[in-house]
C-alpha cells in the first residue's frame, strides 16, 4: 500500500474517532440540558471541526519538528496552534451557550473577553515554554553523533 494510502486511512480514522469521542458528551449535553438532536447538532460539529483542523495543524507542527525545524519557530507553532484550539473551543461554548440561552452575552461580554484573552494567552504561553525545552534537547540529539 502506497504512503499517500496510509495517510488517507490515518485521516480517515482520526476524524472518525473525533467524532465518536465527541458523541457523547454531546448527546450527554442533549438530555441534560432538554435539547433535540438538531439543536445540539450545531455546536456540535463546530467544536468537532475546531478539533479537526487543530489535529491538522499538530500534524503538520510534527513533521516540521521531524524535518529539524528551529526549535523556538517550532515551539512557537505549538503555541499558535494551541491557542487557536483554545480560542474555537472558548467561541463554541458561549455561543452554545447563548444559544440555549444559559449565558447572557450583552450582560457578560467583558467577563467572556476576559475569560477568552486570559485563556489563550495561558495556553499558548504555557506550550510555547513547555514544549521548548522538549524540542532543544531533540534538536541536540539529532546534531550531536554520541
Amino acid at each position: 500500500m502506497s504512503e499517500q494510502a496510509d495517510l488517507r486511512r490515518s485521516w480517515t480514522v482520526a476524524v472518525l474517532v473525533c467524532f465518536v469521542v465527541n458523541l457523547v458528551p454531546a448527546l450527554l449535553a442533549a438530555i441534560v440540558l432538554k435539547k433535540s438532536a438538531g439543536q445540539i447538532a450545531e455546536p456540535y460539529f463546530a467544536l468537532v471541526a475546531i478539533q479537526i483542523v487543530a489535529t491538522m495543524l499538530a500534524w503538520r507542527l510534527r513533521k516540521w519538528e521531524e524535518r529539524g525545524g528551529e526549535p523556538a519557530r517550532v515551539a512557537f507553532g505549538w503555541a499558535l496552534m494551541v491557542a487557536f484550539l483554545s480560542c474555537g473551543a472558548i467561541a463554541t461554548f458561549v455561543y452554545s451557550a447563548a444559544e440555549f440561552r444559559l449565558l447572557d452575552v450583552r450582560a457578560n461580554w467583558d467577563v467572556i473577553l476576559f475569560a477568552g484573552i486570559a485563556t489563550i494567552f495561558v495556553s499558548g504561553v504555557s506550550m510555547y515554554y513547555q514544549s521548548l525545552p522538549r524540542l532543544v534537547a531533540r534538536a541536540s540529539k539529532r546534531i550531536d553523533p554520541r
